[in-house]
């Protein structure tokens, strides 16, 4: 009987206090939406190409298959959004990340593709593929 008389004088107690109401001169701004899903897949679509074109296409003219190949960059960094503009750190190290990834696509070491890494792992440090990607770059610049 005291455990039912207790939860009433809680329910009674709960209906009668008005909920508190949000200050609207508190209240943040909405943060910017994150990148699209379909967006995304697109991007990470494009880089399993890249590194298909790389790894698995074989032309007798290196020229035109390094031609494709950096054209094939070109068009997958205009489709990743400036990491700059975005304002959560999670969504900024994934932009970061991709950049590199594409960057690192080169056959030889760029200081790009290790800063675009290194600034996705200051964002997102259990980030492991950005890890292991930033190894490969340090690999490549032949200095371990």
């Amino acid at each position: 009987i005291f455990f039912r008389n207790a939860y009433v004088a809680v329910v009674r107690l709960a209906v009668r206090t008005p909920a508190p109401r949000p200050d609207a001169s508190r209240m943040d701004s909405p943060p910017p939406p994150a990148m699209d899903l379909q967006k995304e897949v697109e991007i990470k679509y494009k880089i399993q190409q890249l590194y298909q074109l790389r790894d698995k296409e074989h032309t007798a003219n290196k020229l035109d298959k390094q031609a494709k190949l950096q054209s094939l960059m070109t068009e997958t960094r205009a489709q990743i959004p400036d990491p700059a503009s975005s304002q959560s750190g999670e969504e900024r190290a994934k932009l970061y990340y991709y950049h590199g990834k594409v960057l690192d696509c080169l056959p030889s070491y760029t200081k790009e593709a290790e800063d675009c890494l290194s600034k996705a792992l200051k964002n997102d440090p259990s980030n492991m593929e950005a890890w292991l990607t930033l190894g490969h770059v340090y690999w490549k610049k032949e200095k371990l």
